[in-house]
């Protein structure tokens, strides 16, 4: 199966900046179960692609393991 996972406002709650306030961390628990049972992770957001680095690391950062990031 395909999930897929917006940043802002769900996997995160962050401020302006894209500063992350805070991590839904039963979530990122549940997506990394689905990860580990073979399903496939995508994460989505809105963000500027000046923000690739600063997300891909925020995503590392709180060991959230994904497959894409659109």
């Amino acid at each position: 199966m395909i999930y897929c996972f917006d940043i802002d406002g769900t996997i995160f709650r962050t401020d302006v900046g894209y500063n992350v306030r805070s991590a839904n961390e039963s979530l990122i628990k549940k997506l990394n179960e689905l990860y580990e049972s073979g399903n496939t992770i995508i994460i989505q957001t809105g963000r500027y692609w000046n923000h690739l680095l600063m997300t891909i690391r925020q995503l590392s950062d709180h060991g959230i393991k994904y497959h894409s990031l659109v």
